[in-house]
């Protein structure tokens, strides 16, 4: 029933020019939302599956989104609001993977074929705004969830700041290469922040959020330096960042924090001979 409210939609516009694309875009939502809605009543995962499917090629079949960033962005945000509206319902951590993959195919999609040099805080804006949403589902999530942590509720959480900085990063490398390692460092903070938020705040159940951030900001870190700095200064930073890491490690009693702090301690020394 769903494949045919789709297909009645689309031919109203595509074959027989009944609405504008407009109003055919709109009908598209409403049947993407209603399949939203279906799926969590009826407890149906390929039905929640399939309407993502069909709300995800929205912008493929009108792709005059693509050219309306104002446009397509809001309206990959309202889809991952609705979607993670039912995740957070029901334990369906793949079709949250699902999710984040369509909404970097339709990002890039858009990067690749109508970024301007004038879009560089556009981009930046909206792609954090749908970062957020990601990690705040994930938290969520976690929040709720009675049970341990799937691999792909995993793979999501490594995967989303690694697809946010990357973008950004080579784009800000392109037009304003000064700041690429401040951004990549400021993205680290943020995450060893959520980690250190995390550990106080929640139980055994958000391990695993806590672990992940806490990778994730001290990978970002180290790339940082680098990335920003040169010569002695490299070296210096990431001793630096070891002491950090080691001191954390004693005072929250984590081997992992130190081991990592001592293997950037052993790095260190042997880029400075």
């Amino acid at each position: 029933g769903l494949a045919l409210w789709y297909l009645s939609v689309y031919a109203s516009f595509g074959f027989y020019h009944l609405v504008p694309e407009s109003f055919a875009g709109i009908g598209m939502i409403c049947v993407t939302d209603i399949g939203a809605a279906l799926s969590l009543w009826y407890d149906a995962k390929p039905l929640f599956a399939f309407s993502q499917l069909g709300g995800f090629l929205t912008p493929i079949i009108f792709t005059g989104m693509f050219n309306h960033p104002h446009t397509l962005f809001p309206y990959l945000i309202v889809l991952t609001l609705g979607s993670f509206i039912v995740l957070s319902r029901k334990p369906w951590a793949e079709i949250s993977l699902l999710h984040l993959a369509s909404v970097t195919i339709l990002v890039a999609t858009w990067h690749f074929s109508a970024y301007t040099t004038q879009d560089l805080w556009l981009q930046f804006i909206y792609t954090t705004i749908l970062a957020v949403l990601f990690v705040g589902n994930s938290i969520m999530v976690r929040r709720r969830s009675t049970g341990e942590a799937t691999g792909y509720e995993i793979t999501s959480l490594c995967t989303v700041p690694l697809l946010y900085v990357l973008l950004n990063a080579i784009q800000l490398h392109l037009q304003a290469d000064a700041y690429t390692g401040l951004f990549i460092a400021l993205v680290g903070i943020v995450y060893g922040v959520l980690a250190l938020t995390i550990a106080r705040t929640l139980d055994a159940r958000g391990r695993v959020l806590c672990d992940v951030f806490a990778g994730m900001s001290a990978v970002l870190l180290i790339i940082a330096v680098p990335v920003q700095f040169s010569g002695f200064t490299i070296s210096l930073m990431w001793a630096s960042e070891a002491l950090v890491l080691i001191i954390a490690g004693i005072v929250l009693h984590e081997k992992r924090y130190r081991t990592l702090g001592l293997t950037l301690f052993a790095i260190t020394f042997f880029e400075v001979l």
